[in-house]
């Protein structure tokens, strides 16, 4: 008996165990894809504008010159080509964006899976560390070319440096809730990183943008 009933417990601590990690699992993502959310809305109602400004304007030349045949079939003809070119544009988009790994980043309290793919990929690479194995956390700037430089959340584990989650338009707060993430399980660390209106009097070890690594309190 003592001996199914050391099992029965192990059993149900190991289920309260799994409960547990379910409700504090935490999950961000990363997804070239979603700035198409503005970008194709954006277009859209730029043209619309563009096409109701050159539908009032052909009106009133029209009615000066008492003909319509012809100005009406040019702007019909004009505003296909405008919709016709925003199509190629989003198309040629799609098509980079699609090209760029959507980054998922799950967190439990033992540490992190990062899961990276493309649109057109069946199998995610993933890297897996503990929180016991980072060794350094940073925010570096990655460049981009004309569009500047993007910020970018990174870790050292196992003599590896990681990168985790870059900062973008639609995961903002999910940025700040990671930092903080990895600030809480990373308590062996002698540093961590807050915005920098909130460090108060702390030794600044290094300031990127509005974050600063400072020493624990």
């Amino acid at each position: 008996m003592g001996q199914r009933a050391k099992v029965k417990r192990i059993y149900l601590m190991e289920v309260i165990k799994a409960k547990i990690m379910a409700i504090i699992k935490k999950t961000f993502v990363e997804n070239p894809l979603d700035i198409l959310k503005i970008l194709i809305p954006t277009l859209l109602l730029v043209l619309v504008v563009i096409a109701v400004i050159t539908v009032l304007i052909t009106d009133e030349q029209t009615v000066m010159r008492n003909r319509t045949g012809s100005v009406q079939m040019g702007v019909a003809g004009f505003i296909f080509m405008l919709f016709g070119a925003a199509a190629v544009v989003s198309g040629i988009l799609f098509l980079v964006l699609s090209l760029m790994k959507k980054r998922t980043v799950v967190c439990d309290p033992e540490g992190c899976q990062i899961d990276g793919v493309n649109f057109w990929e069946n199998k995610a690479k993933t890297e897996n560390f503990l929180w016991t194995e980072i060794k350094d956390t940073n925010l570096t700037l990655d460049p981009m070319g004309e569009a500047g430089e993007q910020l970018t959340f990174r870790i050292t584990a196992n003599g590896v440096q990681t990168r985790v989650l870059p900062l973008m338009i639609f995961n903002r707060r999910d940025f700040d809730d990671l930092i903080e993430t990895f600030n809480q399980s990373t308590a062996h660390l002698p540093h961590e990183w807050v915005k920098s209106k909130d460090r108060g009097n702390r030794q600044i070890i290094e300031e990127v943008q509005k974050y600063s690594k400072v020493a624990r309190r």
